[in-house]
């Protein structure tokens, strides 16, 4: 069932830890400007990557960002996986090879505190529709304003939006037959 305690950790697992890699990979600071339950029933964004994820806790990342953030991203990306002997050909390359390193990463830092992940690699969901059916999912988004504090440039907004399973389709079969098991039992008592 619901173990709230769970998504906490995974949600401030993620929050902490996207600003740490920020700062650590590419120089910029992030700011988380909004945080909490979303109800949207859908996600489109200029550039979207998509981590499935499942373990203690089961769902998927959106690590979502507009066409402008992309363009000041790009070339800090290019220059911090070049400078680890990283080289690709397209700048959705780069991104998807950020990214990637990212979730790997958050994973590592989540089964530290116990919760148990097994994440994909990103799918690229740019300009397309995603729906969010929030009667199986929970849905939480984080909202970080992106600056580099030397420069004082604004780099934009990253949106991470997070959907958790509200309940395990084995946990739900489990809990269903003790309760058909009870009504059969009270119709034949009857």
């Amino acid at each position: 069932m619901i173990n709230v305690i769970h998504d906490e950790k995974l949600l401030l697992s993620l929050g902490e830890f996207c600003v740490d890699y920020f700062r650590d990979s590419l120089g910029l600071e992030l700011e988380k400007e909004a945080y909490g339950p979303s109800l949207n029933e859908g996600i489109c964004y200029e550039k979207c990557f998509r981590f499935d994820f499942e373990g203690t806790v089961s769902g998927t990342v959106f690590a979502c960002m507009e066409g402008y953030t992309v363009l000041m991203l790009i070339p800090r990306i290019i220059k911090y996986l070049n400078h680890h002997s990283f080289h690709l050909l397209s700048s959705d390359d780069y991104l998807a090879e950020f990214f990637n390193r990212f979730i790997k990463k958050v994973s590592t830092e989540i089964e530290e505190h116990k919760v148990h992940i097994h994440s994909s690699k990103c799918q690229d969901m740019s300009h397309k529709m995603i729906s969010i059916d929030l009667e199986k999912l929970r849905q939480h988004i984080l909202v970080f304003f992106m600056r580099d504090i030397k420069e004082e440039n604004y780099y934009g907004r990253m949106h991470l939006i997070v959907t958790i399973e509200k309940y395990d389709s084995k946990q739900e079969k489990e809990t269903k037959k003790p309760l058909l098991s009870r009504l059969m039992k009270s119709i034949s008592l009857m």
